[in-house]
């Protein structure tokens, strides 16, 4: 184990809606492709359903990030919207309900 820093998650209340939690990262590239954003991602949903009372995650990507929007989808996270975000960017944003996770 290297301890070398790989990147940050964060996993907070969503800026426009204060009942969805907010999931994101960023990982520096020579980490991308090893599942680490995946892994990551899944183990704060998990901690978010089992352990913190969440009931909707939500995340967002520019949609030419597809890598980003993969790893939404693999965690079980659907397509919800496209809309022009705060700064002025084109976003997709995904979302997860607490009864449609495989807590298992």
């Amino acid at each position: 184990m290297s301890h070398e820093f790989i990147g940050w998650f964060h996993f907070k209340p969503a800026l426009d809606n204060q009942d969805e939690i907010e999931l994101g990262y960023r990982l520096r590239k020579a980490v991308w492709s090893k599942g680490y954003a995946t892994e990551g991602s899944r183990a704060l949903i998990l901690k978010g359903f089992k352990e913190l009372g969440t009931q909707r995650v939500v995340a967002i990507a520019l949609p030419i990030h597809k890598a980003s929007i993969r790893v939404m989808e693999k965690l079980g996270l659907k397509f919800e919207k496209k809309y022009m975000h705060k700064t002025n960017q084109e976003v997709v944003k995904y979302s997860l309900d607490k009864d449609e996770f495989d807590i298992a």
